[in-house]
């Protein structure tokens, strides 16, 4: 990382308060082909993300979040066969979701890291299995709706869809046995949560809630959660039915399970959780 922010091809313009729409004689519309790093968050631009992005065709890693950028973004990002991470998170888009991703499919092979969470972005989950390289996917905040995981989860190590309009069942996540991070909190999951989530040996942080799931929750939930660091079932219809002699494989630093049916006795189990 330190060789990245020593390179002179890279454009830290964070928090700089550039001119709003951007100007055509301005650098933003020229064709860097070298840059490699642009950082352009955090200055409430409001016009159409320039087009001239496209021709940065060096771009590994792009920041345009904390904006105010509309619609959706031009196709010349479709040029961009080397990027890695991009960040739009907190910005106005608007598109489909699957109609976005096709303008990036010329990083079907390299995009690493997408954030496009805080827009109003619509539509189902479309399939991620094209960005063959995608191991983190946040959009959290939109207007997403059902669909199915199963063209979602392979491969990522982080899913975060907190509060969007995803309603039906959990999905079988054993799906993805990389997955280390699982935000499905607030959204309208319903029916119960199979036994095999216990089996994700690699998962860090499982927050699945204010969903309307239900049933009951047993040790086997639970059987190879290791790594286990941030847990919230909260506010959903679950009872909890653990033996008082179960020793958890986890150390957990958050917990949340407000609303759960735990009694009638404290559980002894969170005795042993000394974080």
């Amino acid at each position: 990382m330190d060789l990245l922010f020593r390179s002179k091809y890279n454009n830290f313009l964070s928090d700089c308060q550039l001119p709003n729409p951007v100007p055509p004689a301005h650098p933003l519309n020229s064709s860097l082909s070298l840059i490699t790093f642009a950082d352009l968050s955090h200055n409430s631009l409001s016009s159409s993300i320039p087009d001239a992005f496209g021709k940065m065709i060096s771009l590994v890693h792009l920041n345009l979040a904390y904006n105010d950028f509309p619609g959706s973004i031009p196709k010349s990002f479709n040029n961009l066969s080397r990027l890695q991470s991009l960040d739009l998170e907190a910005n106005s888009l608007t598109d489909q979701l699957d109609k976005f991703l096709d303008k990036l499919s010329g990083s079907g092979k390299s995009l690493q890291i997408l954030n496009l969470g805080l827009n109003q972005l619509r539509g189902t989950l479309p399939d991620f299995t094209r960005f063959s390289s995608l191991r983190e996917l946040y959009l959290p905040y939109n207007q997403l709706t059902p669909t199915s995981f199963q063209q979602v989860l392979p491969n990522l190590g982080a899913l975060n869809l907190h509060r969007n309009r995803i309603s039906g069942m959990l999905p079988d996540l054993t799906v993805s046995q990389s997955l280390t991070v699982l935000n499905l909190g607030d959204n309208s999951l319903n029916g119960t949560i199979d036994k095999s989530v216990g089996q994700l040996s690699g998962l860090e942080y499982l927050d699945i809630s204010s969903n309307s799931l239900e049933g009951v929750i047993s040790e086997a939930h639970f059987s190879n959660l290791s790594s286990l660091k941030i847990l919230d079932f909260s506010f959903n219809s679950l009872v909890f039915n653990i033996s008082s002699n179960w020793i958890p494989p986890f150390q957990l630093d958050v917990i949340g399970l407000a609303s759960c049916k735990l009694g009638p006795d404290f559980p002894k189990w969170l005795r042993n959780q000394n974080n």
